[in-house]
């Protein structure tokens, strides 16, 4: 939050008591956040990894399982099925429109 200009104690006062919250779709990622038990295949993300554990420990922050199906990130990032792609570009205020040629 810092680094992109909001201290998390000014963004819990803008949403009353609630942590930021990170949502995902990596349950993964997501339950080697938050088990500290170590991985031999996690190794080459270990400091962004303790970092996310460190803000846990410290209840800094949630960690919410977001699926695909609601991610609307995902439409910028893997290819979807034609209604899961177009719910989420109109969850973004974008609608498809007809090009004239």
């Amino acid at each position: 939050m810092n680094e992109i200009g909001f201290a998390p104690e000014e963004v819990t006062k803008v949403f009353g008591n609630m942590k930021p919250t990170l949502f995902g779709d990596n349950q993964s990622a997501q339950a080697i956040a938050r088990n500290p038990v170590k991985h031999k295949l996690s190794k080459h993300f270990r400091c962004k990894l303790h970092y996310i554990r460190e803000q846990l420990k410290n209840n800094v922050l949630n960690l919410v399982y977001c699926p695909s199906s609601l991610n609307t990130a995902d439409v910028m990032t893997k290819p979807l099925s034609k209604g899961v792609f177009e719910r989420h570009r109109e969850g973004m205020g974008m609608e498809d429109i007809e090009l004239g040629r």
